[in-house]
């Protein structure tokens, strides 16, 4: 350690000590700080040095240091130091002061000792608006002794030092991160559980050890002969979001399931169907409250505490509150899983669904709802049925419901809070901030993908935080947030540091960084690493550079400040106190210095030193060479190999001659950032137009300049390096006004990513030639099936002809029956019918399609005893009918009236057109199909009359009348059958229709849109490339027929229609190949394009794309020359005679004599293109030929066609 004595040199200093002696042996007076004495005499143990010290001399947050250094000849000397003997000169010190004239501080050490009052001190005055006192008037004592004089023996000399120092707050935190994403497993027992019993809806179970899921039979004998089927259904919650949950918030959930134990079978049990439970609007929960029912608690309990019953989420025997929407609770969704109990013991729910319930809770950050659990029903049953399972209160945990989750972290993650060291800055204003979360959002991005998040303090003295890491993973290293805390009232300013130790043991000294120059901060987080600027050692920084280390302002001159707390005015990565730049670099080079902190300091520790080199290479060149490129003006193409941008915001101009264009030009403006900015944003403007004509443009479509010259094009915020492409050509389509224009291109750098740091990017400007293109795909099928499923269903009834029931779970078809009163034997019977419509049919059909079978799927879910025939029919055409929104209860055997009166029932189709038969008009008298009913689930309608009927539909282009159920009305009780609707909350029981069929001849149409080049008003001509005669005809060598179709003359077409027709070998699977070239007669620009056709394949499916070897934007399938670019993305230099002199993308980057292929050109129509490979001399006529054959293979052109083509292109 430096001799503290260095401070004898100042002036102040030399004046203290002249006045030192007379108070060396006692305290003879009051002393200002600093106090420095050398060379201090101790003969004896019995020598004691007493110094009283005036407070009222301590810099700003001060604590006083007492330092004892013993001479040479006594290394292993003992001392002791007490501060003690307090007189404080005021009253009401602040809520933390424990000082009083006996408290005393004391150290013994051995060597250089030192000892720190810091706290009390502090705390005691902080000098705010709430403790304006300060420590003026106020003495202490410090007192020095020997107790040991080591092996040299008594007689020895010290170096003393009191001095005040400031404390600004500072902590060292310390994390360790695993970055382990393996499967992990949590288990949760309930937090609460209860059950709804509809049979009293004010019962309740909270406290009960058992659920139930079931129902309760109730027969009310004569003369009511009233029959009851109501429901008991189970609450249950976990606590998945407690403080104790291991499962992070930002986990993803693999599996769930959900375990119940079950202690009683009742009547054979039956299907059990867990549900997620809704959520009120409100927010509010269900309460499970403390009714605990008699066994076996079937009957259930008064609801007492504001419990959940099955009417209320909380409900209490005076107040009712937030009621279900049904009867026995609300469920969100659809069923989550389904488990048969039929035997006591374990029963697991598991399914996807249940895990995405889960990972929904938790990314909603609410568990409170939990689940629902209903047991087995039955419309026709005559007793109770249900199982008993054990609750969250049951004696035996073992037994007790749980929920396994299994999971994977999406991102390591950790959390709490620290406290910014001893120094509290209580009630001081207090602003705490990531030093370099420059938008002051709380969030600091780190360059390794690290997440500090700060937020709100749980208290004054308490920042909580969150880290979670988004890089790569496995990753093993340190990443750190340096942070500062301010206080507004005394000006102070602290430091310090979050340290993340990934994959790493934090307590392993090993792992720790260094702190280089012993200012507090280690070198990874600090930054100035080697010059002091933390809490532990400061440098008074001024103007002129750096002055010497600092532990308070007193240490430094006039106009200096002692900087503790990383302090970087600029942002520029780059404390205050690092060195200062050469004089003659300027600008330049300060807006370089955060890109050198990215090699040199924390956001890049193991750069390579030859990375660091290579920058400082680049630096170079961009200041000699940026501000040239700033100020010419620059002709096409403009290439910066690295440009610098040192805060957000930063920019580059460059101004662009635009007579240097291409034909129908498009600018391209490529902005590459460098590896260590990849989340860098960027944006790019093209503005500033000069030397346009006073009425630019007035023709031109799409071109922004023609409302607003001022205006211009930009490529809008991207992330990671920006693109932009302006399309000139709109506004200049024939290339004779850009001559003496020029504009500015704009750089701008809106975001530095995640390490913060000033980002080097590489920017591209050129002009290229946009030929219009398009890549056309088409699906084109031989015969298969379609599905769809019921887009409206409802059920009309013959009793209560107002009635339907349109968004009912269930559709019936059967009959009521109602004996009439005073006549025995005498019944009424009233049909129920249901009607179901197949709408999306009219999107999955084509026109001409030829309906081969039809099946409709309809799922049982309960019938009567003796059921009848089903038959089904199809609805006579007419007015579309709607199903309306009406919900019948229970088992929706009864149906209610629609109150919007606009839904079809069994008087009326439509509110204004009445059925001509009540109950439904129909096409045939006979059933298009019947089934019998025999069993519970899928059965399935089919018949050549049913396929006849949806033939009808097609043909008509009508799929809105649909189809109608009913049965005959017979017998002597009600009957019929009960079929899931497509309101039904299980979506795989929704009734669906298939019908196979196939094209009456497969084909296509549609148009083909050459891109953004519309070739408007340039005498444009569109023909297939390969249409030798030109009569808008081409077939292909499947038997595809591509087809233009004329368009009037003049009328200027921006898309082209065609129609595809295929007249080959049925049921090919394979692809097809149209290609097209259009030309402009003005500005000489020919645009290519191709049109695919899948045979019976699937278009979307990658796999069945062809490639595109030559990256030209033409697939090999359609291309003429595949392995040489010659389409509209990359064309090749094409000599007059032939030679392919590499590739271009406009004439400019071509030689002289030279054009660039854009357009699969082929001048002698041998279906090879120019841009190929001119055959080796010698081969003759027969390679000629050969090449052309193969050329036809494999461009899947023949020379089978239709037609005979010349034998030269006219």
């Amino acid at each position: 350690m430096a001799n503290p004595l260095r401070i004898l040199s100042r002036p102040a200093v030399v004046l203290v000590l002249l006045g030192l002696a007379p108070a060396v042996a006692g305290a003879q007076g009051v002393m200002p700080l600093p106090i420095v004495a050398a060379s201090e005499p101790f003969v004896s143990e019995r020598d004691i040095k007493v110094y009283r010290v005036d407070l009222g001399t301590l810099p700003e947050r001060g604590a006083l240091r007492v330092q004892v250094t013993p001479d040479a000849a006594h290394p292993d000397l003992e001392t002791e130091i007490t501060i003690g003997n307090w007189a404080l000169d005021f009253t009401g010190p602040g809520f933390f002061c424990i000082y009083s004239s006996t408290y005393a501080d004391s150290a013994t050490g051995v060597g250089v000792n030192v000892l720190e009052a810091v706290n009390e001190i502090v705390q005691c005055d902080p000098r705010t608006a709430t403790f304006p006192f300060n420590w003026s008037g106020s003495t202490v004592d410090v007192q020095i002794r020997v107790t040991d004089f080591g092996q040299a023996g008594a007689g020895a000399d010290a170096d003393i030092l009191i001095r005040g120092v400031t404390k600004v707050p500072t902590r060292d935190l310390f994390e360790a991160v695993e970055t382990d994403l393996s499967l992990q497993t949590a288990y949760f027992e309930a937090s609460k559980d209860t059950v709804l019993y509809q049979r009293n809806s004010s019962f309740s179970n909270g406290l009960g050890q058992y659920l139930w899921g079931g129902m309760d039979y109730t027969l009310i004998g004569p003369p009511f002969n009233l029959v009851f089927r109501q429901r008991l259904n189970s609450l249950l919650a976990f606590p998945l979001l407690s403080s104790s949950s291991p499962i992070p918030f930002n986990a993803d959930i693999v599996d769930a399931s959900l375990s119940l134990y079950a202690w009683e079978v009742l009547n054979g049990g039956g299907s059990f169907t867990l549900f997620e439970t809704a959520a009120d609007p409100s927010g509010a929960t269900w309460s499970e409250g403390n009714a605990d029912a008699d066994f076996p608690e079937f009957a259930g309990a008064q609801a007492t505490n504001f419990a959940a019953t099955a009417s209320h989420r909380q409900r209490s025997p005076s107040t009712s509150l937030y009621p279900w929407d049904s009867s026995g609770g609300d469920v969100a969704g659809l069923q989550l899983a389904v488990e048969t109990v039929t035997t006591t013991g374990f029963t697991t729910f598991s399914s996807s669904a249940l895990a995405n319930a889960v990972q929904g809770m938790i990314d909603r950050g609410n568990a409170n709802d939990g689940f629902l659990l209903r047991g087995p029903y039955s419309l026709f049953g005559s007793q109770d049925i249900g199982v008993r399972f054990a609750s969250r209160n049951y004696a035996s945990p073992f037994y007790t419901p749980s929920l396994r989750v299994d999971y994977v972290p999406s991102n390591p993650y950790t959390d709490g809070s620290f406290n910014p060291g001893v120094v509290s800055f209580i009630s001081e204003g207090e602003n705490f901030r990531w030093i370099y979360d420059t938008d002051e959002d709380d969030v600091l991005l780190t360059s390794i993908g690290g997440v500090c998040d700060a937020t709100e303090p749980d208290f004054v003295n308490n920042l909580p935080y969150t880290y979670e890491f988004t890089g790569a993973p496995g990753y093993t290293g340190l990443d750190c947030c340096a942070w500062q805390v301010e206080s507004q009232q005394t000006g102070t300013v602290g430091a310090g540091q979050a340290l993340f130790f990934h994959n790493l043991d934090p307590l392993n000294p090993a792992n720790l960084p260094p702190d280089s120059d012993g200012d507090g901060i280690f070198d990874p987080c600090d930054n100035c690493p080697t010059v002091p600027n933390g809490p532990a050692l400061g440098s008074c920084a001024g103007p002129a550079g750096v002055a010497g280390t600092c532990l308070s302002q007193a240490d430094c001159a006039a106009g200096f400040i002692c900087q503790f707390a990383q302090q970087d005015a600029d942002f520029d990565f780059a404390g205050d106190v690092c060195s200062v730049p050469e004089p003659g670099f300027g600008a330049g080079l300060a807006a370089a210095s955060g890109l050198l902190a990215a090699y040199t300091r924390r956001r890049r520790r193991s750069a390579d030193p030859r990375r660091v080199r290579l920058a400082l290479g680049w630096l170079c060149a961009a200041l000699l060479v940026l501000p040239a490129l700033a100020r010419a003006q620059l002709a096409l193409p403009v290439d910066v190999p690295f440009a610098l941008f040192g805060a957000p915001g930063a920019t580059r101009s460059y101004t662009i001659d635009l007579d240097t264009l291409p034909a129908r030009p498009r600018l391209v403006v490529d902005v590459e950032v460098g590896s260590g900015s990849p989340a860098s944003v960027f944006e790019i403007e093209l503005t500033g137009f000069t030397g346009l004509p006073a009425d630019p443009f007035p023709f031109s479509i799409g071109c922004p300049l023609t409302s607003d010259p001022s205006g211009g094009w930009t490529s809008g915020p991207m992330l990671g390096g920006a693109r932009l492409e302006a399309d000139l050509f709109f506004c200049d389509p024939l290339l004779n006004t850009w001559n003496g224009v020029e504009a500015q291109v704009i750089v701008r750098a809106l975001d530095l990513g995640q390490q913060g740091l000033s980002a080097s990017a590489s920017i591209r400007i050129e002009g290229i030639t946009f030929v219009p293109t398009e890549l056309l795909v088409q699906q084109v099928m031989g015969p298969r099936s379609v599905t769809v499923t019921a887009d409206q269903d409802t059920v009309i009834y013959g009793d209560d002809v107002d009635a339907s029931n349109g968004a009912g779970d269930f559709l019936w078809s059967g009959t009521r029956v109602v004996p009439f009163l005073g006549a025995p034997g005498v019944y009424f019977r009233y049909p129920r019918k249901s009607l179901l419509k197949f709408g999306g049919l009219s999107t999955v059909l084509p026109p001409n399609a030829l309906v081969n079978a039809v099946d409709l799927d309809l799922y049982v879910t309960a019938f009567s005893s003796s059921p009848p025939g089903v038959g089904v029919y199809a609805v006579a055409p007419g007015a579309s009918w709607s199903s309306g929104s009406a919900d019948a209860p229970g088992d929706e055997f009864l149906g209610v009236s629609d109150t919007s009166n606009f839904d079809v029932d069994w008087s009326d189709r439509t509110f204004s057109e009445p059925w001509s038969t009540p109950g439904g008009d129909t096409t045939t008298g006979a059933a298009l199909a019947t089934n019998f009913i025999s069993s519970t689930g899928l059965q399935t309608f089919s018949s050549p009359a049913l396929a006849s009927a949806v033939q009808d539909w097609v043909d008509a282009d009508d799929f809105f009348d649909g189809l109608l159920f009913q049965s005959p009305a017979v017998g002597f009780a009600n009957n019929g059958v009960q079929f899931a609707s497509e309101d039904h909350p299980n979506p795989v029981l929704h009734p669906t229709l298939t019908v196979d069929f196939e094209q009456s001849s497969p084909s296509g149409e549609g148009r083909i849109d050459p891109d953004l080049a519309d070739f408007t008003d340039e005498g444009e001509d569109f023909r297939w490339i390969y249409d030798l005669d030109e009569d808008g005809t081409f077939v292909t060598s499947i038997g595809g027929v591509c087809e233009t179709i004329s368009l009037p003359p003049g009328a200027g077409a921006f898309t082209y229609p065609y129609t595809y027709s295929y007249v080959g070998a049925p049921g090919y699977v394979g692809l097809d190949c149209c290609t097209w070239r259009i030309f402009s007669a003005e500005s000489q620009v020919v645009g290519t394009g191709q049109a695919i056709f899948f045979h019976n394949l699937d278009p979307l499916d990658p796999a069945n794309l062809p490639p595109d070897t030559d990256g030209d934007g033409i697939l090999d399938l359609c291309d003429n020359c595949p392995l040489v670019q010659n389409g509209p993305s990359l064309g090749s230099c094409m000599t007059a005679d032939g030679v392919n002199n590499g590739p271009c993308r406009s004439d400019l980057e071509c030689g002289a004599g030279e054009t660039c292929d854009l357009s699969q050109l082929d001048g002698n129509g041998d279906f090879l293109g120019n841009a190929c490979a001119v055959p080796e001399p010698g081969l003759g006529m027969g390679l000629g030929l050969g090449v052309m054959g193969l050329a036809l293979l494999r461009r899947r052109r023949s020379a089978d066609l239709r037609r005979s083509w010349p034998a030269s292109r006219p």
